[in-house]
């Protein structure tokens, strides 16, 4: 397992490149899990303000790396965000 300074690291070098952590991106998919879990749907549909939202708040990302990560994860034409 890796120490907590080996996943800074890593955590730093990711967010360079992607602008949001590896840690984050982790906890994007265990809170997308969670939503099928509680919803019982292995799919949905959330609006980017809501989505954008759940990343502030639940993955802790700021703003700046939430648009980022929506950037690089939605169609360019989509304002909805699946799960």
């Amino acid at each position: 397992m890796p120490s907590q300074a080996e996943v800074q690291k890593f955590d730093e070098a990711f967010e360079a490149e992607f602008g949001f952590t590896a840690t984050q991106l982790h906890r994007v998919s265990d809170l997308w899990a969670q939503l099928a879990i509680e919803s019982q749907r292995l799919v949905g549909v959330v609006e980017e303000p809501e989505m954008t939202g759940l990343l502030t708040e639940k993955v802790r990302m700021h703003r700046e790396q939430a648009a980022r990560f929506l950037g690089a994860f939605q169609f360019a034409d989509s304002r909805k965000l699946g799960f």
